[in-house]
């Protein structure tokens, strides 16, 4: 079973430089990162292939969600190719999704970064790595869900641009 990939675009009116500077400063995610609501309360990156980014979330229920990237491609202010996942607290290990069970255990996110009209133009596709037909169909079946959270994400990023322009 072949998954759909789930792909966002958004125009940020700021130079690409600051916005890979967004995606790629443990400082400068922490800022921005997240649904609205869900801000980065720890984190710890290594930015490189091979490298890391770690991090909690703190929930509204007081609870912190773990999560991973591994970085796989990087090319400064044009590409960013990571693995993602939850993940244990001490990033020893993945986990799975704590409310979606059937979430796949990673998926594979491309971001890249085009300068345009003055601004940055992003674009992100998803899709699962390495899941099972179960997994596969979760993905599939999330994607306005994903999209909807991330629109609170891209607010975030918007105003973090505008703060740093």
């Amino acid at each position: 079973m072949s998954a759909k990939p789930m792909t966002l675009t958004r125009q940020i009116d700021a130079p690409i430089g600051l916005i890979w500077k967004a995606w790629t400063d443990e400082d400068s995610l922490k800022q921005w990162f997240g649904p609205a609501g869900f801000p980065i309360t720890k984190s710890a990156m290594d930015f490189k292939v091979g490298g890391y980014y770690h991090y909690g979330m703190s929930v509204p229920t007081g609870q912190t969600m773990w999560g991973r990237w591994d970085f796989t491609e990087i090319v400064p202010e044009e590409k960013l190719v990571m693995l993602t996942a939850f993940s244990a607290e001490d990033r020893t290990q993945n986990t799975r999704h704590p409310m979606v069970p059937t979430w796949p255990l990673h998926t594979k996110s491309t971001t890249t970064f085009e300068e345009k009209d003055g601004g940055t133009l992003l674009n992100i596709t998803w899709v699962p790595f390495e899941a099972n037909a179960m997994e596969v169909a979760t993905f599939d079946q999330s994607h306005a869900a994903m999209k909807a959270g991330w629109e609170g994400t891209f607010k975030q990023l918007e105003v973090f641009a505008a703060k740093n322009k």
